[in-house]
């Protein structure tokens, strides 16, 4: 079995779940262009450990492998989710949802009613306001650098996510709000950039006195 590995820190974190979820796109994806052997899925197998306990064989059922792999990327992106939240509280210590007008603030509630709303239900994930504290309307912009940076230049422009948590309460959590999965991942890894700015800041506090 191999030996588990701790990150050191929250930039560290976030990769390590990062590359979680980019291994299982790439499995869906080797699952979907016919590229993994279908015995991957039905061959008797045993769990590395002392007790070796058994998964049996079992028939192919192409329709609920897909499915499968759907929760796969989703939990995996959870994974990340909270990672993220996680990385966000260690580097700017408490939230402050009220200050809807801070960017970073705004990013910090998106990124926590995510992992929320995960929580009630990986495969389906809803959002569920407890309180009056999160239902505002929140907006973040990711810079048109970083969109490009991620997407390899295929995407040029910002991206804008506005969530308006007051009427999103009690609704299951739609992809499109974030034009697909990658908003969710350029929110994540906006966040990993602004935690690596505040990082190196702390690090090189007399540079920054400098330059104000």
């Amino acid at each position: 079995m191999l030996k588990q590995i701790h990150p050191e820190n929250p930039i560290q974190a976030i990769d390590e779940t990062y590359k979680t979820f980019i291994l299982a796109m790439r499995i869906q994806n080797g699952f979907k262009e016919g590229l993994i052997d279908q015995k991957c899925f039905t061959s008797f197998i045993e769990i590395p450990s002392d007790l070796r306990m058994p998964i049996p064989r079992q028939n192919y059922d192409q329709r609920a492998i897909y499915r499968q792999f759907h929760n796969l990327v989703l939990s995996a992106t959870a994974a990340l989710i909270i990672a993220v939240d996680t990385a966000l509280d260690e580097t700017f210590g408490a939230k402050n949802p009220f200050n809807t007008q801070d960017p970073i603030d705004s990013l910090r509630a998106i990124i926590y009613m995510l992992r929320c709303a995960w929580s009630h239900d990986m495969a389906n994930p809803k959002w569920e306001l407890k309180g009056d504290k999160y239902r505002r309307i929140y907006q973040v912009t990711v810079p048109k650098q970083i969109i490009s940076m991620l997407s390899s230049g295929r995407i040029t422009d910002s991206q804008i996510y506005e969530l308006d948590f007051a009427k999103l309460d009690g609704k299951y959590v739609e992809l499109a709000l974030f034009r697909g999965i990658e908003g969710i991942i350029f929110l994540s890894l906006y966040a990993k950039e602004l935690i690596a700015r505040k990082l190196e800041k702390s690090l090189n506090p007399v540079e920054e006195l400098c330059t104000k």
